[in-house]
C-alpha cells in the first residue's frame, strides 16, 4: 500500500530469491506490481520537472524482500521509462545482477538468501536518454568465508561451484573428490537446505561471459580459497617434518593444489604463510610463525582473494555501464578498473589449456585514451540521475560479531535518515516558519546513533583499540562499560559481551574477535608472493598491483601491512592502510547518505510476513513488530492528520499559478499562495469532492499541505492543464488551417492570372483564317475541338489554316482547354485512335508481373507495414499477417484482398509475396495456373 511518499511492500515468499530467470526474460513484470510502477513513473516525472537526482531507498529487516524489490524496479524502469529490455545497458545490468548475486548472498539464521553486499544502482540521463550507469557497493568483513557460524552458510557461489562443475573441470581446478562435507570452509551445519542448482551455475557462467569476464579466472580463485581452508598447521618438532617452526601437516596436497590454482609455487605459498618478516634497526629479520599465526595468515589470504575478486568484477561492471558497451565486449575483461587501466590475464601456467597460446590475452586489452576522453565529456552533459539504494536490514544471530554490528549500524543509519527526512524536517519547518511546536509521536533513534559513532561511542573506542598495537578485547570492554554504563541504550552482560538497544530490538554482541576482524590487515609477506616474478597468474598480479606499489614506495622494506577488504573507492585513489574496517564502512555509509540527502527521496518499507519463509503465511506478531520498528503507524498518522508536504513559496507559485485565471498582481508571495489556495478550495466545493481532510498552512518560506490537499491540487492541476492543452491545440490547428487556406487561395489566384495572360497572348498570335460560316472569327472560337477534328477528317477547307498556328483556347463551363490541332491529329494517327470517339479504358489484368514473370490471382501476401482501416472491428492489421489478394482493385495501386472474411482494398506497396503462387509464363513457353495470358 502507498502512504504518501512511503510504500509498504510485503514479502509473501512467493518466489525464490535465487531464481532470477525472470530478470533476463522478455516477459513484463509490472502488471503484478502496480504500486512499484507508480513509484517509477513518479520519480521519472519529478526528474523531468525538477532536474534533481531521484533516489529510492529500501529498508526493512533481513528477509523482507529488499533485494528482490530493487531488482524488480530495475527491470520495470528499463521496461517503461528506459531504453527497453533489449538495450545493451539493461543486458549489462541484468548480467551484473546474475553474476554478483551468488557472490554476495549467503544463508543466515533468519534468511536463506541474505545479501551480504549493499548496492546503490545509479542511472544517469542526458537529454532524456540513458547515457551511463554506476554500481556502488558496501561490503561486510569477509570473516564469513573462514568462520561460518552454526545454522549459517558460506556464500552461495561455493555450493553452486561444487554442483555445477563437471568431473573434468573439477580435475582441472584440483577439486576432484571434494564435497561440501570434506571442505572445511563449507562444513557448517544446515547447509543442505541450500539445494544448489546446476541451472543457476550455468546462468552465472553465461553472465560472466556477457560481462567479458573469463570464467576460468574466477573459478581458479574460488577453488584456491576452498583448498586453503583444508590446510592445517602443526609445530615444527613433528617427526615427519624437519623444518623448524610451523609446518604443513598431512595437507601437502591441498597446499600444492591451492598454489597451482594461484599460479605460484607451493614452496612460496608455504613460506609466506609460516614465516613473518620484521624490520629491526633497518634490517629485515625473518622468523617462524606459530601454528595459530600461520592459520590466521592462511585465512587472511582466503578473505583477501575473495574481496579483491569481488571488487574487480564490480569495477568491470562499472566500466561497461559508463558507455564502453560497444568496445568493451571484445576488448577488456574484469581486470579493467574504472580508470581505464588493465593488464593481461592468463590462467596459471602450470595448468595450461590444450592448444592454447598462453601469451594470447583475448579478453584483456587496453582501452585507447581517446575513448576515455569521450567518456568524460559524455558524463559532463548528464542532466539527471535516478538511483535505487538497497542496504542491509536488521538481523540477529546466535553469536553476533562484527558482521552483525555493521549490518545493524547500517539499519540504524537508514532509520535515522528516514526520521530526519520525514518527521524532523516537518517539525523543524513548523517551528522555524510558523512558530508552532508539533508532536509527531515517533521514536527518535538519535541516542542510539550517538552511542555508536560519537567520539566516545562504541565504534570509536573499537577503532582506537584496533589502531593501538597493544589493544585487546579486555581493554575495549572496560572502556565502553565505563563510558556507557548509565546509558539506557547500552547493557552489560558477560565478560566478553555487551548489548545495544536497536530500534528493532535488543542485540547482544560477542566481542571476542571484534579487534581482529576490525583491523582487517594482511601481512606484506603474503602479498609479496603475487609479484610478477613469482606469480604466473597475471590477473592476481593485477588484483594486488596497488598493494605491491605501496610496498615498493616504502623503500622495499618488508613488514608492511595491507587491507583485506577492498572498498568501492579504492580504484579512485590510494588506500589508507591506517584505517580500520569500521572507519572505511562509516565513510562509505556517510557518502551514500549524503548523496541521498541531496536528492528527492522515496522510501519503500519492506516487511516479511513470517520468519519461517513459508509462502502465503501471515504471522501477525512478526508483522506488528516490524510495523512498530519501521514507524509505519506514525507515518500514517502524519499523512492523515498532519501536514507532511512542505513546498517553498516560489516552487508552489510556479507549479500552481494556473489556478489564478485572472491577473492577480500580488507582490507578496504568501498572499499569492493564499489566493491560489482559496481559488482551489472554491473549485473543490464546486466539484462536490470531500474537503474534510483538506488542510494547509502558509508560512514565511514554506507552504505546508496535507495528503488530501496535495492529491486534490495535483488532480485539479492536471485537469486545468488538459483544458489549456485543448485550447492551445485548437488555436494552433486554426492557425495552420488558415495559413494553408490563404496559401491555396494565393496559388489559385496565381493560376487564374496565368491562364488569363495565356489566353490573351494566344488571341494576339492567332491568324485570321477563311471560315465556312462567314468572316466572323468568334464563330470559329465557339467550335469544339471535336468539330474541328471532324472537319479536318472530312477534308474541310479550314485545313488551309497555317499548321503551326495554335488554336485559340476554348471554354467549356468554368474549365479552359488549350489545344493544337496538329498535335491532336498526329497523336491519333500514332496510336490508331478515332478522332470522333475516345479510346476505351482497358480492363484490369488478372495477374501481376514480378521480374518478367506473370503471377496470377489469388495470391498469398504478407504485410510489411501495419494497415489501419475502419472496415475492421479491431481497426488494424499487424505486420506479418497473411492476406489473400483475389483481384486488382478499382483503386489505383491497391489489391482487392480477403482477410478473415472481410474484403479490403490494401495498397500493394505494403505487401510482399508469401509463397510461390500460380504463375503464367512470359512468352511462348508452357503456362502454369488456370488464368490465361493477356
Amino acid at each position: 500500500c502507498r502512504i504518501g511518499p512511503v510504500l509498504i511492500a510485503l514479502n509473501g515468499y512467493w518466489k525464490n530469491g535465487r531464481d532470477i530467470h525472470w530478470l533476463t526474460s522478455d516477459s513484463p513484470v509490472s502488471k503484478d506490481y502496480p504500486y512499484l510502477l507508480n513509484i517509477i513513473y513518479e520519480t521519472s516525472r519529478r526528474l523531468q520537472e525538477t532536474k534533481r537526482p531521484q533516489i529510492i531507498i529500501l529498508s526493512g529487516e533481513s528477509g523482507s524482500g529488499k533485494t528482490f524489490t530493487s531488482r524488480l524496479m530495475t527491470k520495470m524502469f528499463f521496461e517503461h521509462v528506459g531504453t527497453g529490455l533489449c538495450s545493451d545497458m539493461y543486458k549489462n545490468i541484468a548480467a551484473a545482477i546474475t553474476a554478483l548475486s551468488p557472490l554476495s548472498m549467503a544463508k543466515v539464521s533468519t534468511n536463506s538468501d541474505s545479501s551480504r553486499v549493499a548496492y546503490f544502482t545509479e542511472i544517469v540521463f542526458s537529454e532524456g536518454l540513458i547515457v551511463s550507469g554506476k554500481l556502488t557497493y558496501v561490503s561486510l568483513d569477509q570473516s564469513r568465508i573462514t568462520a561460518t557460524l552454526k545454522g549459517q552458510g558460506n556464500y552461495h557461489i561455493f555450493y553452486h561451484l561444487l554442483s555445477g562443475l563437471s568431473q573434468e573441470e573439477k580435475i582441472k581446478f584440483y577439486l576432484q573428490g571434494h564435497t561440501k562435507q570434506t571442505l572445511a570452509y563449507l562444513s557448517s551445519k544446515d547447509v543442505d537446505e541450500l539445494n544448489p542448482n546446476k541451472l543457476v551455475f550455468e546462468k552465472w557462467k553465461a553472465a560472466l561471459s556477457v560481462l567479458g569476464i573469463r570464467f576460468t579466472d574466477v573459478v581458479h580463485i574460488l577453488a584456491a580459497i576452498l583448498l586453503l581452508g583444508n590446510v592445517q598447521f602443526a609445530d615444527g618438532d613433528d617427526k615427519d617434518h624437519k623444518t623448524s617452526g610451523s609446518n604443513v601437516k598431512l595437507s601437502s596436497v591441498e597446499m600444492k593444489s591451492a598454489a597451482a590454482n594461484l599460479g605460484i609455487s607451493g614452496v612460496s605459498l608455504f613460506r609466506c604463510l609460516t614465516t613473518r618478516t620484521k624490520v629491526v634497526r633497518g634490517q629485515p629479520v625473518r622468523s617462524s610463525n606459530t601454528p595459530e599465526a600461520s592459520k590466521s595468515a592462511c585465512n587472511a589470504l582466503a578473505m583477501t582473494l575473495y574481496a579483491r575478486m569481488l571488487s574487480a568484477i564490480i569495477r568491470r561492471v562499472n566500466l561497461l555501464l559508463r558507455g564502453h558497451t560497444s568496445t568493451a565486449k571484445n576488448s577488456s575483461s574484469l581486470s579493467s578498473d574504472s580508470a581505464g587501466s588493465s593488464v593481461s590475464s592468463t590462467e596459471p601456467k602450470d595448468t595450461p589449456e590444450p592448444n592454447k597460446n598462453l601469451t594470447e590475452h583475448s579478453h584483456f586489452k587496453r582501452f585507447p585514451s581517446t575513448d576515455l576522453k569521450k567518456q568524460s565529456n559524455l558524463l559532463k552533459g548528464c542532466t539527471g540521475s535516478l538511483g535505487i539504494l538497497d542496504m542491509y536490514g536488521f538481523e540477529t544471530a546466535t553469536a553476533n560479531r562484527l558482521e552483525q554490528l555493521c549490518v545493524n549500524f547500517c539499519s540504524e543509519s537508514i532509520q535515522h535518515f528516514y526520521n530526519t527526512h520525514l518527521f524532523e524536517s516537518t517539525a523543524d519547518a513548523f517551528r522555524n516558519d510558523i512558530g508552532m511546536e508539533i508532536d509527531l509521536g515517533y521514536v527518535n533513534n538519535t541516542p542510539c546513533i550517538e552511542l555508536l559513532v560519537s567520539p566516545v561511542g562504541i565504534l570509536s573506542i573499537l577503532n582506537q583499540e584496533c589502531l593501538n598495537l597493544r589493544g585487546d578485547t579486555e581493554s575495549f570492554l572496560s572502556k565502553i562499560k565505563s563510558e556507557h554504563q548509565d546509558n539506557c541504550w547500552f547493557s552489560e552482560h558477560s565478560s566478553s559481551e555487551f548489548g545495544i538497544v536497536h530500534h528493532h530490538g535488543d542485540v547482544i554482541y560477542d566481542s571476542s574477535d571484534l579487534i581482529t576482524s576490525n583491523r582487517d590487515i594482511i601481512s606484506d609477506d603474503v602479498i609479496s608472493i603475487f609479484r610478477p616474478q613469482n606469480c604466473t597468474f597475471d590477473f592476481l598480479t593485477h588484483l594486488f598491483a596497488q598493494d605491491l606499489r605501496s610496498s615498493r614506495g616504502s623503500g622495499g622494506l618488508p613488514g608492511n601491512v595491507h587491507r583485506i577488504t577492498s572498498s568501492s573507492s579504492d580504484s579512485h585513489g590510494s588506500v589508507d592502510y591506517r584505517r580500520t574496517f569500521l572507519q572505511d564502512f562509516q565513510l562509505q555509509m556517510d557518502n551514500l547518505l549524503k548523496m541521498a540527502a541531496e536528492a528527492d527521496s522515496y522510501f519503500i518499507r519492506c516487511i516479511r510476513t513470517n520468519t519461517n519463509e513459508v509462502p502465503n503465511a501471515f504471522d501477525r506478531v512478526t508483522v506488528a513488530r516490524q510495523l512498530r520498528a519501521l514507524e509505519v503507524l506514525e507515518t500514517l498518522n502524519l499523512m492523515t492528520s498532519g501536514l507532511p508536504y512542505q513546498l517553498p513559496l516560489s516552487t508552489f507559485i510556479s507549479r500552481y499559478r494556473c489556478f489564478c485565471s485572472g491577473n492577480h498582481d500580488i507582490a507578496n508571495s504568501s498572499q499569492l499562495c493564499e489566493t491560489i489556495l482559496n481559488i482551489f478550495l472554491e473549485r473543490l466545493d464546486q466539484s462536490k469532492l470531500s474537503s474534510d481532510n483538506v488542510h494547509w498552512a502558509v508560512g514565511d518560506n514554506f507552504v505546508f499541505l496535507s495528503e488530501d490537499t496535495m492529491q486534490y491540487l495535483e488532480y485539479m492541476r492536471n485537469i486545468l492543464r488538459e483544458q489549456a492543452t485543448v485550447i492551445i491545440q485548437s488555436l494552433v490547428r486554426m492557425f495552420i488551417c488558415r495559413k494553408a487556406f490563404m496559401k491555396k487561395k494565393r496559388n489559385q489566384e496565381m493560376r487564374n492570372q496565368s491562364r488569363r495572360s495565356l489566353i490573351s497572348n494566344s488571341k494576339g498570335k492567332t491568324r485570321q483564317n477563311p471560315l465556312s460560316n462567314g468572316d466572323d472569327p468568334r464563330h470559329a472560337a465557339r467550335n469544339t475541338p471535336t468539330q474541328r477534328q471532324h472537319s479536318l477528317s472530312n477534308g474541310d477547307d479550314s485545313r488551309q489554316t497555317a499548321r503551326n498556328t495554335p488554336t485559340p483556347p476554348t471554354t467549356n463551363g468554368d474549365s479552359l482547354v488549350i489545344c493544337d490541332e496538329d498535335i491532336i491529329k498526329k497523336t491519333c494517327n500514332l496510336y490508331g485512335f478515332n478522332t470522333d470517339t475516345p479510346p476505351s479504358i482497358p480492363k484490369s489484368r488478372p495477374y501481376t508481373a514480378v521480374t518478367n514473370t506473370k503471377i496470377s490471382f489469388p495470391q498469398s501476401r504478407i504485410l510489411k507495414q501495419p494497415y489501419r482501416t475502419d472496415e475492421l472491428p479491431w481497426k488494424i492489421i499487424q505486420v506479418g499477417e497473411v492476406i489473400t489478394a483475389v483481384a486488382a482493385s478499382p483503386k489505383a495501386g491497391c489489391f482487392l484482398a480477403e482477410y478473415r472474411g472481410y474484403k479490403l482494398h490494401i495498397p500493394r506497396r505494403i505487401t510482399e509475396l508469401n509463397a510461390p503462387s500460380p504463375t503464367i509464363s512470359n512468352g511462348s513457353g508452357s503456362k502454369k495456373g488456370s488464368v490465361s495470358d493477356i
